[in-house]
């Protein structure tokens, strides 16, 4: 038997398969410790046993200075193995800590499937759907958490050492932090702010080296992109010589899988030394700027650029004797504009950061099984998909012909205020998908498919031939009356669009199929 909801939300397992992050980080976390620990059982078990065979080979000596180098190493192997026992209790500690994340968040949705049969048993029940409420009160925080973890600038308390946000103060002040493993995305967060806000690669650089691993069995192309990054800006500061050595240990490696990119990288050193050299005021200025290239658009010789790199004339091609020195030097002369020097500026465009930013994202996402977009985005399209028709995010004719109306027109007399009221009050769109704050998400999402009509809960038909909500215009008719706007009797309605008066008793109850 199928699940009955008094929302008609989808069941557990639709929410399961839009969570999967919640158990796919901890269970990545859990099996990285692991491995991480055992690496160290086993370097540590190895020098054990290498410590007692020494330890076996003094006491055959049997003399006093042999008991006492005896001695000092076994106070060596003691210390060694509290260290370990320490390291093994903190990661003891961390695994409980995981574990005990992963019990809540099935308690959560255990929670939900509970409600769900209680409701397939008490259908409507008053106590089953306030619980209902709550537990989708807390998952829309969890997703607000989420969100704001992700978004949201980090700050850093030297009084605890730890790095926070207002997701995660929000998500601890409503007891629901264990519920979403935020230091992961504060991770990410944290590397991501430093690449676009503050040009700032050591993050990056330190998680590539602490994950290399795993990295490289994925083919990324992420530590290279860094690493050349990492070239660029030493390059652009004129410190060839850092630069020289960033390029032979760094990138050097990757010639196998990225020799083009090796080329493009070797002409921008000569690129950029030769542009240093021709500006005038190269002395005054040790930064490098993309677009201080494109507005001197400096002439370059092939003459010049030879002699400058080779400290000689270029030899002359006299295989064809009509060519004229003039001719040839003219149509040698070449610019920044053109196709060859466009990769270099490419290259120095600050817009790497961005693309830098998107593979680190796109693999520490990957990682952890981390969806690349926010949940509550999700979400929200879902919702705003299932509402969006051909009508949405286009101004109806009458909004366009009275565009202004509400702060032009002043009334000279009853009727227009009474007009201005319904046009402003009663037939303005309150649709969320064509509402400024959605917009910007709903632009881009398809239209919902309704094979259906939902008309009014308690349709009436009016003697003018329009259909109306019962309840909505007894509301209209009080809210009138109040105002003063019409005179309208108990027991009469107004039309909201031709403005014409009858009788409740004149409508007729509608039964749509």
């Amino acid at each position: 038997m199928a699940e009955k909801s008094m929302f008609n939300e989808p069941d557990v397992d639709f929410h399961l398969k839009l969570n999967q992050q919640l158990f796919h980080i901890p269970y990545e976390l859990l099996s990285k410790r692991i491995k991480h620990t055992q690496a160290i059982i086993n370097k540590e078990t190895k020098l054990l046993h290498e410590n007692i065979s020494t330890l076996n080979e003094i006491f055959e000596h049997k003399d006093v200075e042999h008991d006492t180098l005896a001695l000092a190493k076994i106070t060596e192997m003691i210390r060694k193995i509290d260290h370990l026992e320490k390291f093994l209790n903190m990661q003891n500690k961390s695994y409980y800590e995981i574990l005990n994340r992963i019990k809540k968040r099935l308690e959560f949705f255990h929670e939900l499937k509970d409600i769900k049969a209680q409701n397939t048993e008490t259908f409507d029940d008053h106590n089953t759907r306030n619980k209902l409420i709550r537990w989708y009160q807390s998952y829309t925080n969890i997703l607000i958490g989420d969100y704001l973890t992700r978004n949201n600038p980090i700050k850093y308390s030297p009084e605890t050492n730890e790095h926070w946000n207002s997701g995660v103060v929000f998500l601890k002040q409503i007891q629901l932090d264990d519920l979403i493993d935020y230091d992961i995305l504060l991770e990410a967060n944290k590397i991501s702010t430093s690449l676009l806000n503050g040009r700032d690669l050591l993050p990056l650089i330190s998680w590539i080296d602490e994950n290399k691993k795993i990295l490289t069995k994925k083919s990324s192309i992420l530590e290279f992109q860094a690493r050349l990054q990492e070239y660029i800006e030493l390059l652009k500061v004129d410190n060839y010589i850092n630069a020289i050595d960033c390029f032979q240990k760094f990138l050097l490696p990757f010639i196998q899988s990225n020799f083009p990119d090796l080329k493009l990288a070797s002409g921008l050193l000569i690129f950029i030394k030769y542009f240093n050299k021709q500006k005038p005021d190269s002395s005054s200025s040790s930064t490098f700027n993309a677009e201080e290239i494109k507005a001197q658009n400096l002439p370059m010789k092939k003459d010049l650029v030879f002699q400058h790199f080779f400290h000689k004339s270029l030899p002359r091609d006299t295989s064809n004797p009509e060519t004229n020195t003039a001719d040839y030097d003219k149509s040698s002369l070449i610019n920044l504009q053109n196709g060859d020097f466009e990769r270099y500026l490419n290259l120095l465009d600050d817009e790497r950061w961005s693309v830098l930013n998107s593979l680190f994202l796109k693999d520490f996402y990957s990682m952890y099984g981390i969806s690349q977009n926010d949940p509550l985005l999700i979400y929200l399209s879902l919702g705003i998909s299932s509402l969006k028709t051909r009508d949405c995010l286009h101004p109806s004719d009458d909004e366009e012909e009275n565009k202004g109306t509400e702060d032009t027109i002043t009334p000279e007399n009853g009727v227009e205020h009474l007009q201005i009221f319904t046009l402003h009050s009663l037939k303005r769109k309150n649709c969320p998908v064509c509402s400024e704050t959605f917009k910007p998400i709903t632009q881009s999402l398809p239209f919902a498919h309704h094979i259906q009509s939902q008309l009014f809960e308690n349709p009436i038909l009016l003697p003018n031939g329009n259909i109306y909500d019962s309840k909505k215009l007894k509301k209209l008719a009080k809210t009138l009356r109040k105002q003063k706007l019409i005179s309208l009797s108990p027991g009469q309605i107004m039309d909201p669009v031709d403005m014409k008066i009858f009788c409740e008793s004149d409508s007729i109850k509608m039964y749509p199929t």
